[in-house]
């Protein structure tokens, strides 16, 4: 009877995840979410936020609003340790430091987890590239490759990322090489 009770528990699970909705992000040009930020956000985060935000404007033409608290009717997209990730008491696969966790912890929400400043900071840069097509094919400002997109939805997908090993050093890496080299994982 356990194994019955067990097998049907997984055949529900499946098929809901498979019907789990996407996060609408942008409909047709128009910002469906926000960006949420804790109050004190790292300089590393905010760099990466506003990435992110550029890089959603230049794909469809949407500017999401950067705020503290989520606006009502939006989906909210949270990055870093917002009081909403603490309330979830989202955890880390990993205590690498530069492992990090996206995650959608109930409908319209995603969250783009660290465990470090420099974790969110590469789940940020990780969520473009996985769920926005972005590329940071060379360094500088014309290396970036952002697909046209009129409506972008996120797919639920939990991520969970870490480096295969403790340094993600790219020796040489300054300036615009080194912000290069931080989009793409190093």
């Amino acid at each position: 009877m356990r194994q019955i009770t067990l097998i049907m528990l997984v055949a529900m699970t499946t098929t809901l995840a498979a019907y789990a909705a996407p996060v609408t992000i942008v409909d047709n040009a128009e910002p469906g979410a926000c960006v949420v930020v804790p109050e004190e956000a790292h300089e590393r985060i905010s760099r990466a936020v506003a990435e992110l935000v550029d890089c959603v404007q230049e794909a469809s033409g949407a500017q999401l609003e950067i705020v503290t608290e989520p606006v009502a009717g939006m989906a909210a997209i949270h990055v870093g340790e917002t009081d909403y990730v603490q309330s979830q008491a989202i955890e880390l696969a990993s205590e690498s430091v530069d492992a990090y966790t996206i995650q959608f912890p109930e409908p319209d929400r995603i969250v783009i987890l660290g465990a470090s400043d420099s974790g969110t900071e590469f789940g940020v840069y990780g969520f473009l590239e996985r769920f926005i097509d972005v590329r940071w094919l060379l360094p500088g400002e014309h290396g970036r490759d952002v697909p046209e997109q009129a409506t972008i939805t996120v797919p639920e997908e939990a991520v969970i990322d870490e480096p295969a090993f403790m340094s993600r050093l790219f020796s040489g890496s300054r300036g615009a090489h080194g912000q290069w080299a931080i989009r793409n994982g190093m």
